[in-house]
């Protein structure tokens, strides 16, 4: 069985070329399947870039739930982290599994409400990742793959914030590149600083 990520992605710039990675997790079995990595391109030279990530699946997945998380990259060494897409999905016997986030890669794409120049208002789930990094999951609507999600780290938390798993609204400005979780390890490259949060 073969799962294939195709991967679509408008930007505003153009004549660039970005990177990929996709990890897939098995949520029926807790299991981590792997990370897979690839080039986009944009072969108009316009601001559309596109390509394709592959799993080859073992049999015994067959009735599985997978979460596939997608990120795109400006680099290849996967330190500018744009935006991150995840979805999950059903493994039914097949020989070939298609799936396609469709996703702006400019990290204050139309996902959160801008209240001026400064702020952004969000509204969406809070969760906390394996890494401790407490995040508020967007859902948005992917012309391509049905309902997606994307996730910002939220930094400068007060300490009574809600009960994870709450629908909260938040407010603060919105930031790309790398941060950390309290135990040290990464978090998603989207992140807002936190002024309010209710």
């Amino acid at each position: 069985m073969v799962l294939i990520v195709p991967i679509v992605t408008k930007c505003t710039f153009t004549n660039s070329q970005l990177y990929a990675t996709g990890d897939l997790y098995d949520t029926s079995t807790n299991t981590d399947i792997g990370v897979t990595r690839t080039i986009l391109a944009s072969p108009s030279g316009g601001n559309t870039y596109g390509g394709q990530i592959g799993y080859i699946l073992s049999p015994r997945v067959q009735g599985h739930t997978l979460r596939i998380t997608v990120s795109i990259y400006s680099d290849q060494q996967y330190a500018s982290q744009l935006t991150t897409v995840t979805q999950t999905m059903q493994v039914y016997p097949s020989s070939y599994y298609g799936y396609g986030p469709c996703f702006s890669c400019d990290y204050n794409y139309n996902l959160c409400q801008s209240r001026n120049n400064a702020t952004t208002q969000c509204s969406g789930f809070l969760y906390q990742d394996r890494n401790g990094c407490v995040e508020i999951v967007v859902p948005v609507n992917s012309q391509v793959a049905g309902q997606v999600y994307q996730y910002y780290t939220l930094q400068n938390l007060p300490s009574n914030y809600p009960l994870l798993g709450s629908w909260v609204t938040v407010t603060g400005q919105v930031h790309q590149g790398y941060n950390i979780g309290p135990y040290g390890s990464a978090c998603p490259g989207n992140y807002i600083t936190v002024t309010s949060i209710g």
